[in-house]
């Protein structure tokens, strides 16, 4: 399955009407500094969502 179908079909409609050039980029695995930060982002969420999970304020 893909992850993100929806996002990616808009993706390819919206370069359908431009000229792109496509690039590959190095991605986070085996970089210390861009796994660190994938952490600390994936602490945060998971923070967020347990104290969203009583607060009726919090939106999703």
């Amino acid at each position: 399955a893909v992850k993100n179908q929806d996002l990616w079909l808009a993706l390819d409609e919206a370069q359908s009407h431009h000229e792109v050039e496509w690039q590959w980029v190095r991605g986070h695995a085996g970089n210390v500094g861009n796994e660190r930060a994938d952490g600390l982002a994936n602490a945060a969420i998971d923070r967020w969502q347990a104290n969203c999970a009583t607060d009726s304020e919090c939106a999703s």
